[in-house]
């Protein structure tokens, strides 16, 4: 076994730290490239993330209506930009939970005195 002194270890595990940096990098770096990025259009209902997503791809991924609440669930158009993959993920609109709905109205119930 080699005996080495704490400089030479602190040293070495450097190193050791540095290699280790530089793979994680590479992995995420690698991860990018294979998979592309991800980008979601996150919005109120009805203000157009379906046009935009259905623009963007040059195709109709996304039901497009004047009904707000159309998208109930994730649509995901792709397409290539200058040879990286974009997906595009068009989600249903932000609104209010069911709980802050339901507590909204139990608040105008009691100022109606019912």
């Amino acid at each position: 076994m080699e005996v080495v002194s704490e400089s030479e270890l602190n040293q070495k595990l450097t190193y050791l730290s540095d290699q280790l940096a530089e793979m994680v990098e590479g992995y995420r770096n690698g991860r990018i490239i294979k998979d592309g990025f991800r980008v979601a259009l996150v919005g109120r209902p009805n203000v157009g993330k379906s046009s935009l997503l259905n623009f963007l791809c040059g195709e109709d991924h996304a039901i497009v209506t004047p009904i707000a609440g159309t998208t109930r669930d994730v649509v995901v158009g792709e397409l290539l930009y200058g040879g990286q993959k974009l997906s595009f993920i068009d989600t249903a609109g932000l609104r209010k939970t069911r709980l802050m709905r339901l507590k909204e109205l139990e608040l105008v119930d009691q100022g109606r005195g019912h």
